[in-house]
Formats: structure tokens, C-alpha cells, sequence
């Protein structure tokens, strides 16, 4: 009688299932039947599939076993294989089944800012992927939420991730919040790359009411001046005034565009040191906004 030995097309079906940038683990279980120990190499055909440990020897008439994890980059289902080598045993192939899920909202920061100023925060995120990445950033319209466009910009101009290890790389993207209304405002921030896949986060900012500013300084005939920026996204008339009459500005009303800045020259005369308040109204607000003053002769 002669036997004739072939390797088997596979051993066994693995299946898969997790979101994005999410690891599923499934254990696979080796017996070894010789007398001797027996080492292992596992490979497989995506890089979204590794091995925990990557190599390991199974003990001699023992059990051994060896985690699959799955940690996939883009949402979508397929198949693969992978495949558990021995010289003394052969090869133990298995297909595998994988559905990878689109991932979740990542986690951002919280945003606060007076009306009429800025606040810059940093939104981190990790890059799986064992490629280098270039992510494009765009800001979309949360789900229900209609917020003005412009108020949440992105600072950073590339955004680069390098290839990653075994651990995932921590990118920084700076956002800029500068809002325009009252209240809550929610955006999306989504982050793309081919290589690195999708990312979004729900942008929130809470605006609070003008805060006051200061002291502007003058020393003498030598004028001071206050940079105001229109935080509306129109155009729109304010208007001026000071609580001290030592303190005097050109007009009483300044038209600014939209997210656009003005500058507002302060006059001081007085043979002493004086205080005041410089006071800027608009018919959208119920508090204006105040900035301290102080001149000297």
C-alpha cells in the first residue's frame, strides 16, 4: 500500500467582525504530537491581521495556542487567509471571513470662548496604519445641528502621521474656535487619507458673553488703540462710546465686515492720571464689550 501525503487547502474558518481601528482577537489552538518541541511561524496575507505572540513553540505531546488580531483601517468585508508553519508539522492554512465596521466619533476637546476672542485646542488622534499618511481636514455641519460656517478652523496645514509599529502613532491637530453667536455650536471635524482611513469628531464650543479687556495704556499725547474684531458673519454698525470724557475716540459708530478686524484710536488729555472704559454696543448682543483704560500725562 503507498500513502501519499498532501497539505490541506485549509485546516479551518475564521471569522472576523469589529469597527474600525477596533481589534478583534480569535485564538487558534495547535496540538503537537511529537516528542519534541515545535516552533511556529504565523503570517497572513493583509497587514490588518497580526499575531500575539508573533512566533511560539508549542511543547512536546502539549497544546499551544496563538491569538489572530484583527484591527482593521477602512470599513468593508473580504476575505483572507492566514497560515501557522512548522518544519516538522507543515502548514496549517485558514480562510478567513472579515467585516470591518465604520468607526465611532473619536473623542475632542471642549471649546470656551467669549464672544469677539479665540481659543485654540488640540485634537489628538491615533494612526493604525503601517504606512505613512497625509490626512486632509475638512469642517462639515453636525448631524442636526445648521452652526455657522467659520467658526471651528483648522490650524494645522499638514497634517502627517508616520508609518506605525506594533503601537499606533498619536497625530496633533490644532483647531481654532472662533465663534460668531451665542451659545452651543456643534460642527464635525473629518480627517481623510487613503493610507490612514476616516476620522470625525463632534466639535463643540460653548460661547460666552463679551468679557472685559485691558487696560489699554497711553502715556501722554501718544494715542492708544484697540484692535476689535467683528465676530458676526455679516457685516455689521457698532457703536462707540467712553465713560470718561478725558478719554475721546474719532466717531461714535464703526461699520466692520464680517470676521473682519477694525482698529479704534483712543485720544487722552488730562493734566492727571486718569481711568476709564472704552464701550462697544451691537444690536445681536444684550453685553457689550468693555475695555479698561488708563492715561497718564
Amino acid at each position: 500500500v503507498e500513502f501519499k501525503f498532501v497539505p490541506p487547502d485549509k485546516v479551518g474558518q475564521i471569522k472576523l467582525s469589529t469597527a474600525c481601528r477596533q481589534q478583534a482577537v480569535h485564538p487558534i489552538s495547535i496540538m503537537n504530537p511529537l516528542p519534541t518541541a515545535v516552533a511556529f511561524k504565523c503570517e497572513a496575507s493583509i497587514p490588518e491581521i497580526r499575531f500575539s505572540p508573533a512566533d511560539f513553540v508549542v511543547p512536546p505531546n502539549a497544546e499551544g495556542s496563538v491569538d489572530a488580531l484583527f484591527r482593521p483601517i477602512h470599513a468593508g468585508s473580504g476575505t483572507a487567509t492566514l497560515k501557522l508553519s512548522s518544519k516538522e508539522l507543515g502548514d496549517y492554512p485558514y480562510t478567513v471571513s472579515y467585516d470591518a465596521k465604520p468607526a465611532g466619533l473619536e473623542k475632542a476637546p471642549v471649546f470656551k470662548a467669549p464672544l469677539g476672542q479665540e481659543t485654540v485646542q488640540t485634537f489628538k488622534f491615533m494612526h493604525y496604519s503601517k504606512k505613512p499618511a497625509v490626512y486632509a481636514a475638512r469642517i462639515e455641519a453636525a448631524p442636526g445641528h445648521k452652526s455657522p460656517a467659520g467658526d471651528f478652523v483648522v490650524e494645522t496645514k499638514e497634517i502627517k502621521a508616520p508609518a506605525a509599529g506594533d503601537d499606533p502613532v498619536e497625530v496633533s491637530v490644532d483647531i481654532r474656535f472662533q465663534p460668531s453667536q451665542l451659545g452651543e455650536i456643534r460642527t464635525l471635524l473629518v480627517l481623510s487619507s487613503p493610507d490612514g482611513g476616516d476620522y470625525k469628531a463632534l466639535l463643540v464650543g460653548y460661547t460666552q458673553p463679551p468679557q472685559p479687556q485691558g487696560p489699554v495704556v497711553m502715556q501722554g499725547a501718544k494715542p492708544g488703540e484697540v484692535e476689535f474684531t467683528n465676530p458676526f458673519q455679516d457685516a455689521v454698525e457698532f457703536t462707540i462710546q467712553v465713560d470718561n470724557p478725558c478719554f475721546t475716540v474719532g466717531s461714535r459708530t464703526i461699520r466692520i465686515d464680517g470676521k473682519k478686524a477694525s482698529k479704534i484710536v483712543i485720544s487722552f488729555k488730562s493734566d492727571k492720571k486718569q481711568r476709564g472704559c472704552l464701550i462697544i454696543n451691537a444690536p445681536q448682543v444684550s453685553t457689550p464689550w468693555k475695555y479698561f483704560l488708563e492715561g497718564s500725562p
